[in-house]
């Protein structure tokens, strides 16, 4: 999906979020502000979520993340199920790929 693709009112998203070490975090936003969160929301990691990112990222003194909209749809449950798929595909839950702790 281009980042120039409109997240219509209404509709939820699944984004990937890419740090400077190439691993990612996969998430959802199925919140009423959805369309506001686009570039503002950036996901909401677990506590060990939370530690490995800090430990992995120590050495870095700037960072930049890029955020990539997957998968809209108006449909929470289209929405949840994209993302349980996305993680699986995308190997996301595998410490060497990603910052996901679950499917």
């Amino acid at each position: 999906m281009s980042l120039e693709t409109k997240i219509e009112d209404g509709d939820f998203y699944v984004y990937k979020i890419t740090y400077p070490n190439g691993k990612i975090y996969i998430g959802m936003d199925i919140s009423k502000n959805a369309n506001l969160n686009r570039w503002t929301y950036f996901g909401s990691l677990s506590e060990a979520g939370k530690r490995r990112l800090c430990i992995d990222l120590a050495d870095y003194d700037t960072i930049t993340v890029t955020k990539e909209i997957l998968f809209t749809s108006p449909i929470k449950e289209d929405v949840k199920m994209k993302e349980s798929e996305l993680i699986a595909a995308c190997g996301a839950t595998d410490s060497r790929i990603g910052y996901n702790l679950k499917k």
